[in-house]
């Protein structure tokens, strides 16, 4: 496995400011969660967006609506089936938070934000600007690199109720890491969720579509941002089998792998002409 720096303390990457401010631009969090350097990327790019979405029918902005608004829509199902702990790790810039206990006044429910203590720090200045206040909102320091200790994704999970359907969710994480880091961390995840009477996890991921008409182009983007953000961003299988496969050889007992163009219309999300590079996987421990 590769050695990877294990860092407790860490900025708001170039990428994340960039996904915030299209969210708050969208309406999906609160004008206090964007920064000046999420603006600043977000205008300077919107013409390379705009020429992709012209000459190759592909639009990140729509990508990132795609993949926040389905996590949504997946996590108010789990919700309605059950689920009454969720917790997000590296939840970032995100308000799905303040939105999902905002949406469910009355319910049951008990939502953790993870993330390393600087954006904790950051995330608990926005959410008292926003006024916002809820019991069953908690904000909480975790590393998902870490395998004991208070930071610890075991340390987390051994806090709550077990007896309660749970769901983790991470959204814009998984990318971050080479495979071998990642599936480690899934090995550890979903030995960690067996022993609830329900655990399950929904997360995003961006496959090496081979396949895909626009690959060369897609390929030499993606090297064009890791220069950009100065920060690796590889990508992980080539296919729906493959991935299922992986998530299945870490430990978890299903994965289902879905597809956000069969979503599009339920979600009233902008379509693409070209099929989209990501998808949402579901799994359960």
């Amino acid at each position: 496995m590769k050695n990877i720096e294990i860092k407790d303390q860490s900025p708001v990457s170039l990428t994340g400011h960039f996904t915030g401010y299209v969210w708050c631009n969208n309406h999906l969090s609160p004008a206090s969660f964007s920064s000046m350097l999420g603006k600043a990327m977000y205008y300077g790019t919107r013409p390379v967006d705009w020429l992709s979405n012209l000459t190759i029918g592909l639009k990140l902005e729509t990508m990132l609506l795609q993949r926040h608004c389905l996590i949504d829509e997946l996590v108010n199902q789990a919700i309605d089936e059950g689920v009454t702990q969720i917790i997000e790790i590296a939840s970032g810039l995100s308000a799905r938070g303040m939105r999902v206990l905002q949406g469910h006044p009355n319910g049951e429910i008990q939502y953790i934000e993870a993330d390393l203590p600087d954006m904790v720090i950051w995330k608990n200045k926005r959410l008292k600007k926003e006024g916002f206040s809820d019991e069953r909102h908690q904000l909480t320091e975790c590393n998902i690199l870490r395998s004991e200790g208070e930071l610890s994704i075991e340390h987390l999970l051994s806090t709550l109720d077990k007896t309660k359907k749970t769901l983790i969710i991470s959204e814009g994480l998984v990318n971050y890491f080479p495979l071998d880091v990642i599936e480690t961390f899934w090995t550890r995840l979903a030995y960690a969720l067996s022993s609830f009477e329900e655990g399950q996890y929904l997360f995003e991921i961006w496959p090496k579509a081979s396949d895909h008409p626009f690959a060369p182009i897609i390929f030499s983007a993606q090297k064009v941002i890791e220069f950009i953000t100065r920060q690796e961003v590889p990508l992980h299988y080539t296919s729906d089998q493959q991935i299922k496969a992986g998530l299945e050889g870490c430990g978890f007992s299903q994965a289902n792998v879905l597809n956000p163009d069969k979503f599009t219309d339920s979600l009233k999300v902008p379509k693409m002409d070209t099929p989209t590079l990501f998808r949402i996987v579901k799994a359960v421990a």
